[in-house]
């Protein structure tokens, strides 16, 4: 596939994303509040919780991605697990910077970090998709199920740090939510 297919999947994938990221965060509570929903949903405040607004799309796209590119997926996993732990990394950063300096945080910053994280991590994803030299495809994916697994396993029991903490209940993770 040529890199101007690779190029318009990658800005479809990120309006998707963005677009279903934003849908996302509101899921969990018009799911009732399952359970399930919860594991893929920020169910609570958090910043932690809210890097399932990232993940999880990018793994919906991704699953298309990898119809669409089924004769072309050289670096397919590398790309998406740069393109998944980039905003898993970033958004947190920006976050905690920014409100130790504003003392409070900004929902409008927080929606362009998000979109700002979105649109970076695809464009690492279309960097490693179109690169020359293959990359090995193991060990991505094993970052990418780790990653997965933390998510689901830090909603029943997630660490009490400041990541992990709903601002507004002052509680950890659906036990507490």
């Amino acid at each position: 596939m040529d890199k101007k297919f690779i190029l318009k999947l990658t800005i479809i994938g990120a309006i998707f994303v963005i677009i279903v990221g934003t849908v996302w965060h509101f899921i969990y509570e018009w799911s009732g509040k399952s359970v399930t929903v919860g594991l893929f949903a920020p169910m609570n405040e958090s910043v932690w919780e809210h890097l399932k607004l990232s993940t999880f799309p990018f793994l919906i796209f991704a699953l298309i991605e990898l119809y669409v590119l089924r004769k072309n997926r050289k670096n397919f996993w590398c790309a998406k697990a740069a393109e998944s732990y980039l905003p898993v990394i970033f958004i947190p950063t920006v976050f905690y910077i920014y409100t130790s300096l504003a003392g409070h945080s900004i929902l409008a910053v927080d929606i362009t970090t998000f979109a700002v994280a979105v649109i970076l991590g695809k464009m690492i994803s279309y960097k490693l998709l179109t690169a020359d030299k293959r990359q090995p495809a193991a060990l991505p994916l094993i970052f990418l199920v780790i990653l997965w697994a933390s998510f689901i396993l830090f909603t029943f029991r997630p660490p009490h740090l400041p990541p992990f903490e709903d601002p507004i209940e002052h509680r950890y993770g659906m036990a507490n939510g």
